[in-house]
């Protein structure tokens, strides 16, 4: 999703399918393919509960 998401934004294509048991590693995996750092993403770090680095 870019711009405004996840309600207002817009949908790219980027060609590949993240599946995870973990809501949180998926989308750390996510914000990994668009080139973001999920330990600077807010959401992903309180999701995890802290802010130390993710695991790769």
């Amino acid at each position: 999703m870019e711009g405004n998401g996840p309600l207002s934004g817009t949908p790219r294509h980027m060609g590949k399918i993240v599946l995870s048991n973990d809501p949180v590693a998926a989308d750390a995996t996510c914000a990994r393919l668009m080139g973001f750092q999920p330990n600077r993403v807010a959401h992903i770090v309180r999701a995890r509960g802290s802010s130390a680095t993710l695991p790769p």
